[in-house]
């Protein structure tokens, strides 16, 4: 079953730059020959978990960060109203209560920064790295492994974001091996990681890679400028000074850089 069609450019209504990969997803996407796992690696700030929401969306026929022109399966505005499409991200200790309003700022813009890692408190826009971040056991049992025992509800298949898997730790990372070894037709993983080397081989082994690459500096200007109203100028100064991480460019603030 082809999930786009052949008129249809993956992610063309908000993923910034990455044309190799973004040429990848749309060939397993057109093709018949979905896996059941992919793992999107990169680092922070080129749009991993963007990518997969996308991927996400494409397979159950969303109408929004892809312009399906038209063949939408789903009535739903995105991923984010879909019952089949469910968005995991690690969370430091008694963080639970906080995992819902990230979850809803990722809706919103697919790029926005919500790792606690990075990001400890969201009442503040001020980034730092003093908040760790992880998948426990526990979190996996309750949130996570339940979604795999269903079939989709309205969907092509019920489709698992897991942001940042290699923060999951070493029992969860066990258990969800377990699953990945003995996959169901039904249901599709999409993770993403940052770190490879922190990940079990094995979960490497079972999951198809596709690799983002830092951003170029032209990438990044242009997705300041279309996407969150900077002018050319400003943008063209953010985009040097990022280090091809888009995301974390959105944060700097021109006059401060300018003054240093």
């Amino acid at each position: 079953m082809s999930f786009l069609n052949n008129n249809i450019s993956f992610g063309d209504r908000r993923l910034v730059g990455q044309y190799d990969a973004r040429e990848k997803l749309e060939k397993i996407l057109k093709s018949d020959r979905l896996s059941h796992s992919y793992l999107l690696t990169g680092p922070s700030g080129v749009g991993k978990t963007a990518f997969a929401l996308t991927m996400a969306e494409a397979i159950n026929g969303i109408d929004n960060l892809t312009d399906l022109k038209g063949t939408a399966e789903s009535k739903k505005s995105s991923w984010f109203a879909h019952p089949d499409i469910h968005l995991f991200i690690p969370f430091p200790s008694k963080g639970e209560n906080e995992i819902q309003p990230r979850i809803e700022m990722v809706a919103q813009d697919p790029y926005e920064i919500v790792d606690f890692a990075i990001r400890p408190a969201l009442n503040s826009e001020k980034l730092s790295k003093n908040r760790r971040a992880f998948y426990p056991i526990d979190y996996y049992r309750s949130d996570i492994q339940p979604l795999m025992k269903y079939n989709p509800n309205e969907g092509n298949r019920t489709v698992v974001v897991i942001t940042e898997i290699d923060t999951m730790r070493k029992e969860a990372a066990n258990a969800f091996l377990k699953f990945l070894e003995e996959p169901s037709s039904k249901l599709i993983f999409i993770l993403t990681a940052t770190n490879t080397d922190q990940l079990l081989p094995t979960i490497i082994s079972r999951c198809q890679q596709i690799r983002l690459n830092p951003l170029r500096e032209e990438e990044i200007r242009n997705g300041l400028v279309q996407y969150d109203n900077k002018s050319e100028e400003d943008a063209s100064f953010l985009a040097r000074m990022a280090d091809g991480n888009y995301a974390l460019a959105r944060y700097f603030d021109v006059n401060t850089l300018k003054q240093t």
